[in-house]
């Protein structure tokens, strides 16, 4: 524990002495850190991230002296440096503040002056020396600028400035207090870690331009050679330090500029991986491959820490032709990529030179294995993570989304994606009134420029989505020649690669980028030690502590943290080629030639899938799956070919386990899938699919008993018990189950509707008895603001609970869940809006009314309620419920309109006519009579049969969904007519559109096995005209 020290120490400033004590100091440190509610906390995450103690924190803080540096800054000498003065003046037309630093900086220049005037490879040694000071007070001013915005603004308050206007008094604190002396030691005084960080950033950036100059004069002969066939390639005419991260001592990429004209890019790191990769394509392209594209490497000259690359230009193509010859190499580039496990192939790392795509970048070739949380867990969730995150979709080259989960913007930075203008998810900051003494910073949105990645003919870029087909084929021919001469391609990838280093990314860029921003903020450049503790907010990621004090020693000096490993060892080393006590499981080479030993035509067909999937969103859907089928209006009597039934689900079931993904929890073996959620603005996230029956394990969990119950086979019974693991799992350890959501299709009651049903199924007593232990959870919601639907919402919670109360005979089990649910009808009750010119009722601000979404799917849930427990008021919120649905009725059209604000019309369970049928049949059947009800449901019949097919498959919103509607019409109104006409619909899906498509890449080359938009909710729906007594409708919450 620390040591609650109340001594007071002086603390100097420039606004005069202020009387703090440690205590107030701790105080401080722990708003830095919100998510930490004890100093004992913090203790911790010092403890753990770098081994620091607080004591010696203390120790550090209060003799934290740097005023002896501070004046050794101000013995610069400039009077060598011809016109010195006038430089920093063209500076200052660009970056304002440029005197601030002049003390900082005058310490480097006479001797940056001085060695350039020795090197004869330099155009114009005055304009590189400009250039060179330019790009040193550009790195300061990042550092800095919110400290200088504050400090114009305190000199304003406190009167310091003089001047008519407010840009004259902005001038003089600029022309004036800047270049005064005894202001700028009175700054630097206030800000000792500012100006440390200055200093190093200025000393690190100069020694780095005289390290690429003289390099560049050493191997000057070899570049020639290299860049420009041996004719000469000129004197260096210009030296432009990149915008990008710094690493190992403020080091970013460079491009020079020869007097030739020729450009390439200096890279402060030994270029072996694009050498051996340049001999890697120069090998492939050897092979004679059937319909290989050859492929383009750029040229690079490389010595012992440091290499040049040639500069790429974006060229145009001719055709499209060309076009579509770019992406089939870009496919190729793909396979070759995937499966050196590289990362990291973002839009800014690559070029589209014409029909051949350029990567420019490649110190992430090669990557061991991504740290995705708990190394050490084999559940069948972490192994679909791992599949994802070793797949194609982990090279970041294909649709690739950075995601600002609080405001739901989405950023995409795929390598072959950023075609057009994109507005950045994260807000950056603006210097607003720049002029002024008001001067401030304000947040805003950037936008992001497309970049040079993507082909293009007469300046429109073509983007990748029109050229899917292309990438796939390119990805194929590759994948299946490596498939094919698996050994010929490991003893290339070893001979080529055995002895390179390969970078290390074991956390997002962005991380240590936000941190070192927030890190210049003034109140933590006054003493070292506050930003020292801030910059432990790296401990809060939670992984990998091990390297921690790395990356503190790289953040404490402005740089991101970098790491390298050999390809063929398992060890770690930072930056400065220090091996740190981290280990991976197996060296990068190891990962590779495994990986190369399991490529299989499974996994080709699944690396397919994740392209599929990764286009999902930018095609607005995904693989076609219409049916093209019509509702069948005869009636002559026709059976059901039950055997034509089992067999087809049984085929589906036999998918849906060959698709499955195994594991192991604490010695029982779960099961789970792969597949895609929405999130951000109905964007589609590929991830395991968690735990719900819209498209997770219990809806999939559902089917396979249901099947394996009809059937009698043990392997989907007991596949069913393994998929419904995971949930049991996941509702064992989760701490605060409220911002779960609480719905039944999407939400924990449907979990325990699966667990109940699955264990009255399968007579498995320890799951029925499971959710009687643990149903009072859901009374933890009480007070905790939900939506109202069917789907994730107090609607379908109703549904899910009242369904396990119609099938238990524990009455007092049964007393519990009415107690629960009439929680859940005061909560339903409490977000009623009442639309009064209407006289009526909705949930939520859209007015939804259809039954996933809207009223019509709290009306039968509530009228089940009621007849249980006959509260009048019950009665009362249906029927004005209903009021509103009605009102939405469009009578030429013979349908509802989706939603209170617009004209659109759907035709699925979900929205529209066949979900409002379903409503008015469940309340139809549970007693609710008045004298428009038989009219709706013959309304919605009609509609349904003339507009509900061909449309999609699914239960959700296509044809599966909408026959299990009419066939419960057929048995609540006893019409047999409308019976053999949905048996008869069923036949032509069966006949017409299933036996031609399944097995085709409609559901092989997807990622899809889920029960409410997935193959389950297929064989769902035949098992319901199987057997439809055996197991519950899902779609009523029967």
């Amino acid at each position: 524990m620390i040591n609650n020290s109340n001594a007071q120490y002086e603390v100097q400033n420039i606004t005069g002495d202020i009387d703090i004590t440690f205590e107030d100091v701790i105080n401080f440190w722990m708003t830095l850190f919100p998510e930490i509610k004890s100093v004992s906390e913090l203790e911790e995450l010092l403890a753990k991230s770098s081994g620091t103690e607080l004591k010696d924190l203390e120790k550090c803080y209060f003799n934290n002296n740097e005023a002896n540096k501070i004046q050794d800054i101000f013995t610069f000498n400039e009077s060598q440096i011809p016109n010195f003065n006038n430089t920093l003046d063209e500076i200052q037309k660009i970056y304002q503040w440029t005197y601030f630093f002049k003390p900082v900086i005058c310490q480097y220049t006479g001797d940056l002056y001085e060695f350039i005037q020795k090197i004869n490879i330099l155009e114009n040694k005055d304009e590189i020396f400009s250039q060179s000071v330019l790009s040193v007070v550009g790195n300061l001013y990042t550092i800095s600028y919110k400290v200088l915005v504050l400090e114009t603004n305190i000199a304003r308050m406190e009167g310091r400035l003089i001047g008519e206007t407010s840009k004259e008094k902005a001038q003089y604190f600029i022309n004036v207090l800047l270049k005064d002396e005894s202001y700028l030691r009175k700054i630097y005084t206030e800000y000792p870690e500012l100006i440390r960080l200055l200093d190093l950033s200025a000393k690190n950036t100069f020694s780095y331009i005289k390290e690429i100059i003289t390099n560049t004069y050493k191997e000057i002969k070899s570049l020639d050679k290299k860049f420009n066939e041996g004719k000469g390639i000129g004197k260096i005419s210009r030296i432009q330090l990149g915008d990008g991260d710094t690493h190992n001592n403020g080091k970013t990429v460079a491009t020079i500029v020869f007097s030739t004209g020729i450009k390439v890019a200096y890279k402060p790191r030994t270029l072996d991986l694009e050498s051996k990769f340049s001999d890697f394509v120069d090998w492939i392209n050897a092979q004679d491959i059937p319909q290989f594209k050859p492929l383009k490497s750029c040229k690079i000259h490389t010595i012992d820490g440091a290499g040049w690359m040639e500069f790429v230009f974006h060229e145009e193509c001719d055709n499209e032709q060309q076009v579509a010859d770019f992406y089939k190499r870009t496919g190729q580039l793909l396979t070759i990529l995937y499966i050196l496990n590289a990362k990291d192939f973002h839009y800014e790392n690559l070029i589209a030179q014409g029909e051949y795509p350029i990567l420019i970048d490649l110190e992430t070739l090669l990557h061991p294995e991504m740290l995705i949380g708990d190394s050490e867990d084999t559940s069948a969730e972490a192994k679909a993570f791992k599949i994802i995150n070793d797949s194609v979709k982990s090279v970041a080259l294909l649709p690739t989304q950075v995601i600002n989960h609080k405001n739901e913007k989405v950023l995409d930075v795929g390598g072959l994606c950023g075609e057009t203008e994109q507005e950045a998810p994260f807000k950056s900051v603006i210097i607003k009134n720049p002029d002024t003494d008001e001067i401030k910073i304000e947040e805003y949105f950037g936008t992001i420029q497309p970049k040079e990645n993507n082909p293009s003919i007469k300046g429109t870029k073509i983007s990748s989505e029109k050229f899917v087909t292309e990438i796939k084929d390119g990805f194929t021919v590759a994948y299946k020649w490596i498939l094919e001469n698996k050994q010929a391609f490991a003893k290339k990838i070893t001979e080529l690669f055995k002895d390179c280093m390969c970078r290390v990314i074991i956390r997002p860029t962005n991380v240590y980028c936000q941190l070192l921003n927030t890190s210049y903020h003034p109140d933590l450049l006054r003493n070292s030690t506050d930003r020292y503790v801030y910059l432990h907010r790296i401990g809060l990621t939670g992984n990998a502590y091990e390297i921690m004090p790395s990356e503190l020693t790289d953040m404490i000096n402005g740089d991101i943290p970098y790491f390298i490993m050999p390809v063929s060892k398992n060890t770690i080393q930072n930056g400065r080629k220090e091996e740190l006590q981290y280990l991976y499981k197996n060296s990068t080479l190891d990962i590779i030639l495994n990986k190369i030993e399991q490529i299989s035509q499974k996994d080709l067909v699944r690396q397919i899938a994740f392209i599929n999937l990764s286009y999902m969103d930018k095609l607005k859907k995904g693989l076609k799956s219409s049916t093209n089928i019509s509702f069948q209006e005869q009636s002559a009597k026709i059976t059901i070919d039950k055997e034509l039934l089992i067999n087809t689900s049984k085929s589906i079931g036999d998918y849906i386990l060959d698709r499955s993904i195994v594991g192991e929890y604490k010695g029982s073996v779960d099961r789970t899938w792969i597949g895609t959620i929405e999130i951000a603005n109905m964007l589609s996230f590929v991830t395991a699919v968690g735990n719900d029956i819209y498209n997770g394990n219990s809806g999939i969990a559902l089917y396979l008993a249901y099947l394996g119950a009809v059937t009698g086979e043990e392997k989907y019974s007991k596949a069913a018990l393994e998929s419904i693991e995971p949930v049991i799992k996941y509702l064992d350890k989760i701490s605060n189950i409220t911002h779960e959501k609480i719905g039944g299709f999407s939400g924990i009651c449907g979990w325990f509707y699966a667990l109940f049903h699955i264990g009255n199924l399968l007579n498995n007593k320890k799951l029925i008895d499971y959710v009687k232990d643990n149903i009072k959870i859901i009374k933890n919601f009480a007070g905790i603001t939900q939506n109202h639907d069917v789907i994730s919402g107090y609607s379908g919670a109703l549904g899910a609970l009242l369904s396990i109360h119609d099938k238990t005979d524990d009455e007092s089990f049964k007393h519990i869940l009415i107690d629960i649910c009439l929680d859940i009808y005061k909560a339903i009750n409490d977000n009623i809006i009442v639309l009064h010119e209407k006289n009526c009722i909705t949930w939520g601000k859209e007015g939804y009314v259809g039954y996933s979404h809207g009223n019509c799917g709290v009306e039968p849930q509530l009228m089940r309620l009621y007849n249980i427990v006959g509260n009048i008021d019950i009665l009362d919120t249906i029927k004005k419920s209903i009021l509103y649905s009605r009102c939405m009725f469009d009578k030429e059209r013979k349908n509802w309109k989706k939603e209170l604000s617009k004209d659109d019309f759907c035709y699925g369970w979900c929205h529209g006519a066949p979900g409002i049928l379903l409503s008015r049949l469940m309340l139809l059947q549970a007693g609710y009579r008045d004298e428009e009800i038989m009219q709706e449901i013959q309304d919605a019949i009609e509609t349904t049969k003339k507009h509900s097919f061909g449309i999609d498959y699914s239960l959700c919103h296509g044809d599966i969904g909408n026959l299990l509607i009419l066939k419960y019409a057929a048995k609540v109104l006893k019409d047999d007519k409308l019976g053999l006409q949905c048996i008869a619909t069923l036949n032509e899906f069966l006949y017409k559109y299933f036996s031609n498509n399944w097995g085709t890449a409609e559901f092989t080359e997807t990622e899809n096995s889920c029960l409410m938009v997935g193959p389950a909710g297929i064989g769902y729906g035949l098992l319901q005209f199987y057997d439809a007594d055996l197991m519950p409708n899902i779609l009523t919450f029967e």
